[in-house]
């Protein structure tokens, strides 16, 4: 302040803490503006503050004057229109940032491509994605309610479509409902919110509780087809598979009754047996070893999120065993294969706690049916692994019947 300068930009992180520079979901809402009230003692100059703020807590930073600017970053990319909506009264339609990091800086250090985004396919891409009034209407029918149908039920609406959403469950989501149980992934209900309020504007019509079978008559009445039926589990063929203590990540997610006792084991060392072990750890109380048959867990994630799960892991005490093949559930143990050594491997539980497992595989049922009988043309989507990033932005111009598959989201 003594040297002229105008106002401090007051935040926390350092390449060592890389997470804090780009924060991540596992931080938390507001994650850094507790520095700056000790701040504030000592400047008169304005202050900002950025980190994983929503509109709420901005709200209150400012409010406290501990803070005279809040920043948003990859808020505005998930949505350029928040001001406007805000200052209109309609924050019900702020699509919310998610915090993955996967597309935005994701996509620049980890791929060195251009600046994209999980929940807004449009940007970067506003000319080419822009969504246009259709010239034609047409009845489209979206097989699935996970949020590659959701997006493409959406933008098809907006252009001027009657759609409807063929969901066999009793919710939307899909699986992105099942993994927003954790507090510290609250942004990923806020973003089925979204699509639900966006949807019931647009008058899209969800039917639940409605498996759609390849010949179907609702099929065979639509102008235009999407498949978003995302993904089945797969059970591997490991002795005790089908044991009473045995559940799925699914079930611990969406079902915490069935996680009986203190002690989980979480079979597998991918995104999703990481966040749930963080969950059961951090909300929940529960001692919690992951067993991981590669030689380090979370090998597929972001390295910037890396840094919040290790630091999660260190924090919550969470027990990590790489090399591992799990052979057999028991009652009160586990049988598993150092990977080094070929031994036999046992971790000794009690029979009341659970053990999680869970894995997927694409879910192409009815796309093989109808690619068998010539009905319809099918998007590639093997290699386009981000399904919201779809090419439902790219049909206006088809006639054929268009199948979107939903591989991951």
């Amino acid at each position: 302040e003594k040297a002229g300068v105008d106002a401090l930009d007051i935040d926390a992180g350092c390449y060592e803490r890389i997470d804090y520079i780009f924060p991540t979901a596992y931080l938390g809402d507001a994650c850094m503006d507790y520095v700056c009230s000790e701040a504030r003692k000592h400047v008169n100059i304005p202050i900002m503050n950025a980190g994983n703020h929503t509109p709420e807590s901005a709200l209150r930073l400012i409010e406290s004057k501990d803070a005279d600017f809040v920043m948003f970053g990859r808020q505005f990319i998930a949505d350029p229109d928040t001001v406007n909506k805000l200052m209109n009264d309609h924050e019900e339609d702020v699509r919310p940032c998610i915090r993955c990091n996967e597309e935005c800086v994701g996509r620049i250090v980890g791929r060195l491509t251009k600046l994209s985004c999980a929940v807004n396919p449009q940007a970067c891409e506003e000319e080419r994605f822009a969504i246009k009034p259709c010239s034609q209407v047409k009845n489209i029918v979206v097989i699935g309610a996970g949020p590659a149908g959701l997006e493409a039920a959406r933008v098809a609406a907006a252009e001027g479509h009657n759609v409807e959403i063929y969901e066999k469950t009793n919710m939307i989501g899909g699986q992105l409902s099942v993994a927003a149980t954790p507090k510290f992934k609250d942004q990923l209900k806020k973003l089925v919110k979204w699509f639900e309020v966006q949807l019931n504007k647009l008058d899209v019509i969800i039917h639940f509780n409605y498996e759609v079978k390849a010949d179907d008559q609702i099929l065979k009445n639509a102008d235009q087809i999407i498949v978003a039926c995302g993904a089945d589990e797969i059970i591997p063929p490991i002795n005790g598979i089908n044991n009473e203590n045995v559940i799925s990540v699914i079930d611990a997610h969406m079902h915490k009754g069935m996680i009986k006792g203190e002690n989980v084991i979480m079979c597998g060392g991918g995104l999703s047996g990481i966040d749930s072990a963080i969950e059961l750890a951090s909300e929940h109380g529960k001692n919690v070893t992951i067993i991981e048959m590669a030689d380090s867990i979370a090998k597929d994630v972001l390295f910037i999120n890396q840094a919040s799960i290790f630091a999660k892991i260190d924090e919550y005490k969470i027990n990590v065993i790489t090399g591992a093949k799990v052979i057999e559930f028991n009652n009160d143990e586990i049988l598993f294969l150092e990977g080094e050594t070929g031994m036999v491997g046992i971790i000794k539980v009690a029979y009341e706690n659970k053990m999680l497992f869970i894995a997927t595989q694409d879910n192409e049922e009815i796309v093989q049916f109808l690619e068998k009988d010539d009905l319809i043309a099918v998007s590639n989507f093997k290699k386009d692994k981000r399904a919201i990033r779809s090419q439902a932005y790219l049909t206006r111009e088809e006639n054929s019947p268009l199948v979107i598959l939903n591989k991951e989201h």
